[in-house]
């Protein structure tokens, strides 16, 4: 992955959460108001990124936690999701989570 000052950094961005997908072929994080990935290309340069979802809806705004987790196939996204104007009471574990099918 790239450092701050790589010439193979995203261009125009600031990113912070950086993730690899599990295949290597894509560079997952988060930037301004948004979740985002962008694709590694051949040469080790990167493909504009595109904008995934709005990470206020989903994301806690807390550095001390990672926010969110890539599933093993790099298909799915696990984060932690606070309703509008609640306050956290209760932390629920998921076990396994990865090998739940979806509904």
């Amino acid at each position: 992955m790239p450092g701050p000052n790589s010439p193979n950094k995203v261009p125009g961005t600031e990113y912070g959460e950086p993730r690899s997908s599990p295949d290597g072929e894509e560079l997952f994080y988060v930037t301004g108001d948004a979740v985002v990935a962008a694709a590694f290309r051949p040469d080790g340069s990167f493909e504009a990124p595109r904008r995934l979802f709005d990470r206020s809806r989903f994301l806690l705004n807390d550095s001390r936690f990672q926010n969110y987790h890539l599933s093993p196939d790099g298909q799915r996204f696990l984060m932690i999701r606070r309703d509008e104007g609640s306050i956290p009471r209760q932390l629920n574990v998921i076990l396994n989570w990865s090998g739940a099918t979806a509904q």
